[in-house]
């Protein structure tokens, strides 16, 4: 099987579970149906965001409360290289948060940018998905997202 298609069935996979986790709560007083305005994300809130090389989505861009999140899967890089790799590409933008470990291998940092904007980068790492008698098995693969918020005042 190649990456592409495994990816793509990995995030199958993991948009029916969230699917499912979302759909059993049923006690949730904003039930399981999508806000109306989900669809104001607007594409061009990530334009002048790097991406690691090579980074493909995990799922589509999510609006919520005001914050644009986006989530990519990157291979070969561990939790700490993504985040350094942010570290550089945003030395001309404002430090909030110096890029940490927060547990468990899970690292995140977070800059105020240009325009009022917060960017939140966190990245874990994520197994792979290759059998065995693959030649991409023993890949690292993480799994990084960006979160994009007004800034705090």
């Amino acid at each position: 099987m190649r990456p592409q298609q495994v990816l793509r069935h990995a995030v199958s996979l993991a948009m029916g579970a969230t699917l499912l986790f979302v759909g059993c709560d049923a006690d949730s007083e904003k039930g399981t149906q999508p806000r109306p305005d989900v669809t104001t994300f607007e594409e061009g809130s990530f334009d002048d965001i790097p991406r690691l090389p090579a980074s493909e989505p995990v799922s589509p861009p999510n609006e919520e409360e005001g914050v644009d999140t986006r989530s990519y899967v990157v291979r070969n890089q561990t939790p700490a290289e993504v985040l350094q790799f942010y570290e550089l590409q945003l030395m001309d933008q404002t430090l909030v948060s110096a890029p940490e470990e927060i547990g468990d291998d899970t690292h995140r940092g977070r800059w105020h940018l240009d325009g009022g904007r917060m960017l939140t980068v966190s990245a874990t790492p994520g197994e792979t998905l290759e059998p065995s008698d693959s030649p991409y098995a023993g890949e690292l693969l993480t799994q990084y997202s960006l979160s994009l918020a007004p800034a705090e005042r």
